[in-house]
């Protein structure tokens, strides 16, 4: 749909799954996210839902997902459903916007640190299958 139009929107909702975990992989990548952000308005909001744990050892699919929307997005944050059980796999509502930084105190979303992992999703480099595969496994 982004591919056809001139549009630009306030807001931009994600929520793309095929099956119980399986995320289209080109819904996944910095150069989709920078699609995003074209067509979004200054004031504008992309929000995605990912199945994920916020930490622990198989947390890949949400530090992938939160460094490469960083990569494109100046201000990014997540929204878990259970923020005190982080080690949990739940959904997570990956916030970002261009112009709007999070506050830090008594706010429901989270700020995502610059450089949570090394790997950045492109249309050249996307293990999103290895990493839905190593969280299934644990679970």
């Amino acid at each position: 749909f982004l591919n056809r139009t001139k549009e630009k929107y306030d807001l931009i909702f994600i929520d793309a799954y095929h099956g119980l975990r399986y995320i289209p992989p080109h819904l996944t990548t910095q150069e989709f996210f920078a699609q995003c952000k074209a067509h979004l308005n200054p004031d504008g909001l992309l929000l995605m839902n990912v199945i994920s744990s916020v930490t622990g050892p198989e947390n890949g699919l949400y530090r992938a997902f939160a460094t490469t929307v960083k990569s494109i997005f100046p201000h990014v944050g997540a929204a878990p459903v259970s923020p005190q059980d982080p080690r949990k796999a739940q959904n997570i509502v990956m916030v970002a916007t261009l112009n709007h930084p999070f506050e830090t105190d008594n706010h429901p979303i989270m700020p995502i640190s610059p450089s949570l992992e090394p790997l950045i999703l492109t249309d050249w480099k996307n293990p999103i299958e290895m990493l839905l595969a190593r969280q299934l496994r644990t679970q």
